[in-house]
């Protein structure tokens, strides 16, 4: 299968080896699951109506107070190797 796409990180053109950038118009060839991609100074002009990559990145909350918090309450093995202070005596 053939399909113009946008990059939506960035890459290597299999074709000449450049660095496509994000947002630039690629060529996928994909045969079965694997897919390569070419440039478009590879490939050849793109169409003109590609539509622009929309990013998106979650973020998951993580509370580090809690987290360092939790251990000493639950008497579980501190990180890095410390002691908790029943044992260092």
């Amino acid at each position: 299968m053939r399909e113009w796409r946008r990059a939506n990180r960035r890459q290597l053109c299999g074709g000449c080896n450049r660095q496509v950038a994000l947002d630039d118009p690629i060529l996928v060839l994909q045969i079965g699951s694997v897919e390569k991609i070419r440039c478009a100074l590879c490939a050849g002009p793109a169409p003109p109506d590609l539509p622009a990559v929309i990013v998106t990145a979650v973020i998951l909350p993580f509370d580090f107070a809690r987290s360092g918090v939790r251990w000493r309450e639950n008497r579980m093995d501190p990180p890095f190797g410390a002691l908790p202070p029943e044992r260092a005596k």
